[in-house]
């Protein structure tokens, strides 16, 4: 029998029975033992209760998303199987209790896990650590890493309770013993790897920018970045404030980079909403400030903890009036922690807002990554700190791009209204008119500045040319390794404003065959290379139902 080492694993069940920590303590002791893992995590928009999911992609090589199959499955409840067992692939594994779950699967394993809980003495709530127990033994992971990762979970909470989830958990991967299995964790050195998700890796790359503040409003998906910066107020030396709402929260963030903190909001497509109006005085008033949109399925409310690429055109558009805003797409954790980093460079060099783009998916999926390699040179613009004294605030220049002081360091004026060079407001018609083509030269500055916008992987000769934007990158990435007999190359676009219409046109020219992919129901990244490029990708995959793109799905279209 031959032993898989790239698998999927999921457990299931109601929310409350720690669906969430399994599925992380699991990862993380499989990334311990030296795996690579994709982490996807799903749950209903809901304050309490419903289905929820956690879905690891285990492998000997570095992944980038989840698969349609799953090879073991750990149901803590009858909906667990139900809504599952079609996920199943044909050498699954199928873990249940007996004592509340029926199952006819052939290759089913009853797992007594409310009974194990019983005999220590343990509540109900606990199966989930049986459960973890059997599955790490099921993959031959040492108790000892998962020992290590419960006393790093529990120990805060005293040695009593360390010493109950010991037991249990021991009780659970003994059960299974020594009991031979087709899937195992690959036995490699173990690298310094990190479990984390997009939103963390973001929040660590605004860290790194030299990112001090941090205001907002709590909204999925985008609330982690918001607990990333809250824990580490005091060690990070940093200040998030938990404002009454989005509108409060953008200001907050402009004022602060009024006064020269480098500073941040981060909301989903509703809160953003909010924030346009402030967006456009953040341009007006040529502030740097940078926000965070984590998409989820619209309009209005839509699906909250679901997933979809949708707000690509609203957010190159926000707000009224024409002005430049640079819009960063990362694909992966490796791109948000660079995103993180850049964006507070670009805020400042072309002192404009600066948008970083994601969705629940890539926000919220985890992924084992090693110590990020990308750094950049901290790039303040021109910002000045011994200003003249006939210092002006908007003095026009060839880049578009006016010397910035800050407050206290000389007398300026500051105006959501049109200004002049001395920032007191104006109607002038002339001064109107140089002021607007002043703030828009920015884009041709930005566009010759900011470089490696695309970026290229595959064959150097593919049969299908793939283009795509943020989260679709890691799926399409699988695809192309599951591949067989069919070349592919995709074009990732990393930053979608200033667009780059240049690299999109040599790849549309080079192309075979184009085929356009994202998460919309209106083709939006479509629409927008039409619109730069005068080219339309005809063959497309669209999907708008809340879930995420698979490799399996994107492969079968690609075929066609």
């Amino acid at each position: 029998m031959s032993i898989k080492t790239d698998f999927s694993w999921k457990v299931a069940g109601e929310a409350g029975y720690g669906i969430m920590v399994t599925g992380d303590m699991f990862s993380r002791a499989c990334m311990r033992s030296g795996a690579y893992t994709f982490d996807y995590p799903e749950y209903p928009s809901l304050i309490r209760g419903g289905h929820n999911t956690y879905q690891t992609r285990i492998s000997d090589r570095e992944v980038f998303s989840q698969v349609r199959e799953v090879n073991i499955l750990i149901a803590l409840n009858q909906d667990g199987v139900d809504l599952h067992k079609d996920e199943l692939a044909e050498d699954a594994i199928l873990i249940f209790d007996p004592e509340n779950t029926k199952t006819d699967f052939a290759n089913s394993i009853p797992l007594p896990m409310a009974e194990i809980v019983a005999k220590f003495n343990g509540d109900k709530i606990m199966r989930n650590t049986v459960a973890l127990g059997a599955s790490l033994a099921f993959v031959c992971v040492d108790f000892e890493i998962l020992k290590e990762l419960i006393r790093e979970a529990f120990s805060k909470k005293g040695e009593d309770v360390v010493k109950h989830n010991l037991d249990i958990a021991k009780a659970g991967y003994d059960f299974v013993g020594k009991k031979k299995c087709a899937f195992k964790v690959p036995a490699k050195a173990v690298k310094k790897k990190m479990l984390m998700s997009g939103n963390d890796a973001i929040s660590l790359g605004a860290i790194k920018a030299g990112c001090k503040f941090m205001s907002t409003y709590p909204m999925t998906p985008a609330t982690a970045i918001m607990h990333y910066f809250a824990k580490h107020e005091e060690d990070m030396g940093l200040i998030m404030k938990h404002t009454e709402d989005e509108i409060a929260g953008i200001l907050m963030a402009i004022g602060a980079g009024h006064a020269g903190a480098r500073a941040m909001a981060a909301t989903s497509g509703g809160g953003f909403a909010l924030m346009v109006e402030a967006l456009g005085m953040a341009a007006m008033t040529e502030t740097p400030v940078v926000v965070v949109v984590a998409q989820r399925p619209g309009p209005s409310t839509g699906l909250p903890t679901w997933t979809e690429q949708g707000d690509l055109r609203f957010v190159l558009h926000a707000s009224q009036g024409d002005f430049f805003r640079v819009v960063l797409t990362p694909g992966d954790h490796e791109e948000c922690f660079e995103a993180g980093v850049q964006a507070f460079n670009y805020a400042e060099r072309y002192q404009t807002p600066v948008i970083i783009l994601t969705d629940k998916y890539l926000g919220e999926s985890f992924r084992s990554v090693e110590p990020f390699s990308f750094s950049a040179t901290v790039n303040r613009g021109k910002l000045i700190l011994s200003p003249a004294a006939d210092y002006k605030r908007y003095e026009f220049s060839d880049d578009g791009i006016s010397p910035r002081a800050l407050p206290g360091s000389v007398v300026f004026g500051v105006f959501s209204n049109e200004h002049n060079k001395d920032g007191d407001f104006t109607e002038d018609p002339e001064m109107r008119n140089r002021m607007n083509e002043k703030r828009w030269a920015k884009i041709e500055t930005a566009s010759k500045e900011i470089g490696d916008k695309v970026r290229y992987y595959g064959d150097k000769n593919p049969d299908v040319t793939v283009f795509s934007w943020g989260s679709t990158k890691g799926p399409v990435l699988e695809a192309m390794k599951l591949a067989k007999g069919l070349k592919i190359g995709l074009v990732h676009t990393f930053c979608m404003m200033p667009f780059p219409t240049e690299e999109i046109s040599e790849y549309l020219k080079s192309a075979k065959r184009a085929v356009l992919i994202e998460g919309n129901i209106g083709a939006q990244f479509g629409g927008l290379i039409r619109e730069y490029t005068g080219v339309e990708i005809k063959d497309k995959l669209l999907k708008y139902n809340g879930r995420p793109f698979y490799p399996e799905e994107i492969l079968k279209f690609l075929k066609k």
